[in-house]
């Protein structure tokens, strides 16, 4: 499992690399001086009772990794594709791209220059996430429950469906235990996988999030900003 999970990260790692180069070529000056995203404008006085979800970081990839039974309220299909999983990793991304077993230049210029159609990536987790990712770096983002529910909301309106509400499944992940599904949104230069993480992270409240990020540094920065600056905003950070 994990020599094919490395693997995985080792394109995806080249793809978001090779968007991130080109991103920063016309937008990074803009991007730094983009301010953080304004508090939620409901002011927490006193700390709620604090959910916690991770963060994680593959290279140049981040992804999502979220309690199962908790967005399978609002994602029935998850609870029967992953019965047997405590929790979910979640990345979001290029359709062709990311499904592509054997990816080359021409599938990534054409997911970075032109909006393209995409996909959630999602497999399941049964052992801790502290003990399961052995690489890269992990955050444990504990948030008030109303921030939580409100990234709830946003994974779950990630995923695609039919008119019937039925989830649009593509196919088996790349490693692990999981299935690709389709998703909203448009993938491009400026909007990529590491731009959906954090837009999921501003919809908690955070204030450090920044929602025009497109690099997995800038997530892990926007995070490591966090530690120790609010009681109800609890950032746990653990290099592996």
């Amino acid at each position: 499992m994990i020599g094919d999970h490395c693997l995985v990260q080792r394109w995806n790692a080249a793809f978001c690399r090779f968007v991130f180069t080109l991103a920063t070529l016309s937008w990074w000056l803009s991007l730094a001086a983009c301010t953080a995203n304004p508090e939620r404008s409901a002011a927490i006085e006193e700390c709620e009772t604090l959910r916690t979800f991770f963060i994680v970081t593959h290279g140049w990839h981040t992804g999502l990794v979220i309690n199962r039974a908790d967005l399978a309220k609002l994602v029935e299909t998850l609870s029967a594709d992953f019965d047997t999983s405590e929790f979910l990793e979640i990345g979001w991304g290029d359709q062709r791209f990311y499904q592509a077993t054997d990816p080359n230049i021409g599938t990534a210029l054409r997911a970075i220059f032109w909006p393209t159609q995409t996909v959630l990536h999602v497999v399941g987790i049964s052992a801790s996430p502290r003990s399961y990712f052995v690489s890269g770096d992990l955050f444990a983002v504990a948030v008030p429950e109303v921030g939580y529910q409100d990234l709830l909301a946003f994974v779950a309106a990630s995923f695609r469906r039919l008119d019937d509400e039925r989830l649009v499944k593509l196919g088996p992940a790349l490693y692990g235990a999981g299935w690709f599904y389709q998703a909203e949104g448009k993938f491009h230069a400026g909007n990529t996988c590491n731009t959906w993480i954090a837009n999921a992270l501003a919809t908690t409240g955070y204030r450090f999030a920044n929602v025009n990020t497109v690099s997995a540094r800038g997530v892990a920065s926007q995070l490591r900003r966090g530690i120790g600056a609010n009681r109800c905003y609890v950032i746990e950070a653990t290099r592996n």
